[in-house]
């Protein structure tokens, strides 16, 4: 390998370091969340106008949502949500909870997790796998807890975590997300 390839290398591998900071543990209660999302969180418009965004209407105080009905019309929309860079490797057997909401007819969010997402960009360049999680009934419009969702299969390498929202021009639920965290759980 040249110097140069290797500088070249050492370098993205620094700048990759700065700018995907990896945490080690999460609890979002998306408190500090006005306008703009909490640091280290993204969204990302595939397709549509409409964004992931913030609402002081949380389960606790504040929490994050997407609705793709706006402008009195319902909207085609793809969009992630997206959390930081996770290394979840202390952790025995983690797992993820978080309060949702939904309201009105459409599609069920979509939980997902990847360890090949570059951390910016089109998500759907990266491999993601779905998470099985029990969801707030669609249109039920009441905070439904989703729990004992079972990480240890990602914790062995970083990953991010993602929700996904899809809507049509012929509906589109409203859904609030609000204190999702990391857990350690008890192994049997």
């Amino acid at each position: 390998m040249s110097k140069h390839t290797y500088f070249i290398l050492l370098f993205t591998f620094f700048i990759s370091s700065i700018c995907h900071a990896q945490i080690t543990s999460l609890h979002e209660d998306f408190s500090t969340c006005n306008g703009i999302l909490p640091a280290g969180w993204q969204q990302y418009s595939v397709t549509g106008s409409d964004t992931w965004t913030c609402t002081a209407a949380g389960y606790t105080n504040k929490a994050v949502y997407m609705n793709g009905y706006s402008g009195a019309n319902y909207n085609v929309n793809e969009d992630w949500l997206i959390s930081p860079l996770l290394d979840l490797s202390a952790f025995s057997s983690p797992n993820l909870a978080f309060w949702n909401r939904t309201k009105f007819n459409g599609s069920a969010i979509e939980i997902k997790v990847s360890s090949n997402y570059i951390g910016s960009g089109n998500p759907n360049v990266a491999t993601w796998n779905n998470l099985s999680i029990a969801l707030a009934a669609i249109n039920s419009d009441i905070w439904y807890y989703s729990s004992n969702i079972n990480l240890t299969v990602y914790k062995s390498q970083p990953f991010y975590i993602a929700i996904k929202y899809i809507s049509s021009n012929v509906d589109a639920s409203l859904w609030r997300i609000d204190d999702m965290e990391v857990y350690e759980n008890a192994l049997s």
